[in-house]
């Protein structure tokens, strides 16, 4: 993950105090770690209260988990989802958008490998990447 430190001076105020630094830092700013503008998920098309600043393409995440090596499926597919949509949501960013509209994810629980011939969940999301912009 990505952090992106910014200088900010500190400003006094009733409930900070600055009694616990020591002399060397008082005169320097305080530094702030913020992280990066997350990428937001729309499964609709049009946004309400934005406008498309620009079309990046579509983005598309896939994960298969084996049956054989799945002892909870509940947990495993919680998991699976949620690092389905990082990949999504990191695959976005590469190419500079702020949000996946467009979303749609499908579910294939008896799924077979086409390779392997395992049976297994697989999951699949694909969107559109964009920058939109606030009106």
């Amino acid at each position: 993950m990505n952090v992106v430190a910014s200088l900010v001076s500190p400003t006094p105020s009733s409930e900070w105090s600055s009694d616990w630094l020591p002399e060397e830092f008082e005169a320097e700013a305080l530094l702030r770690f913020e992280e990066p503008q997350r990428v937001e998920l729309h499964a609709r098309a049009w946004v309400p209260g934005t406008r498309v600043e620009a079309y990046f393409g579509p983005v598309s995440a896939e994960i298969f988990l084996k049956d054989c090596e799945v002892q909870d499926r509940c947990s495993a597919w919680s998991a699976a989802q949620t690092e389905l949509l990082e990949r999504l949501r990191d695959r976005a960013f590469a190419k500079r958008a702020n949000a996946v509209i467009g979303l749609e994810m499908i579910l294939d629980p008896f799924a077979r490998c086409p390779r392997s011939g395992a049976s297994g969940l697989y999951l699949l999301a694909v969107g559109t990447a964009a920058k939109l912009e606030r009106i």
